[in-house]
């Protein structure tokens, strides 16, 4: 178990996870990966999830749906270089598209 900000998490955790790569990758603010096993009953339907960086240890978590978008753009918006700042703005646009609870498929957005 991890402890951070009052927090516990597996190793393993989603929110682990994601805090690992963006403290690997300083220069990012978003971050677009497959859905973790865990979030399939928080998220249902999505294939992905946009990982939004608000602060040091905050992150926001918006489902998507990649079903009718070509593979190799969801490959290209999954990219993990810390000097991506083109695949954050895509993403940056793609996540003030989304709304809340509902995900957002990225083929129609």
């Amino acid at each position: 178990m991890k402890h951070f900000e009052h927090r516990c998490y597996s190793d393993e955790s989603p929110e682990w996870l994601d805090r690992q790569w963006f403290d690997k990758r300083p220069n990012r603010t978003r971050r677009l990966r497959p859905i973790h096993p865990t979030e399939i009953f928080a998220f249902p339907g999505a294939s992905h999830v946009l990982v939004c960086k608000v602060n040091l240890g905050t992150r926001l978590r918006i489902p998507m749906v990649a079903s009718q978008t070509p593979a190799e753009f969801v490959k290209k918006l999954c990219n993990d270089r810390d000097d991506a700042a083109v695949i954050d703005a895509q993403l940056a646009w793609i996540s003030c598209k989304a709304l809340p609870a509902n995900p957002l498929d990225l083929g129609r957005s």
